[in-house]
């Protein structure tokens, strides 16, 4: 089976991924996955809604890389979507 980041039209101005760790002050920790695209000053943050992962923002991104250069785009998967975790299995 083929991974879904082999489909990402995005992967080309990816600058960066991988998980952080929140929650835990709260008692409930989980790590969520997060990719950065764009070099630019302006920071955008896409969140995603209820039952949707990271990947329904691929489409923006790559206008938004063709169109808005200035930009760095954080798309990420809220916990339990995607590849963040739930956290019922994160120790720390």
């Amino acid at each position: 089976m083929e991974s879904r980041d082999e489909f990402n039209v995005n992967a080309d101005a990816l600058q960066t991924k991988g998980k952080v760790s929140v929650g835990q002050k709260r008692g409930n920790p989980c790590r969520l996955y997060y990719e950065i695209y764009g070099k630019g000053d302006t920071k955008v943050v896409f969140i995603n809604g209820m039952g949707t992962d990271r990947q329904m923002w691929e489409f923006v991104v790559s206008v938004f890389k063709k169109t808005q250069p200035e930009f760095q785009m954080l798309t990420f998967d809220n916990r339990n979507t995607g590849y963040s975790d739930d956290g019922s299995t994160l120790k720390l």
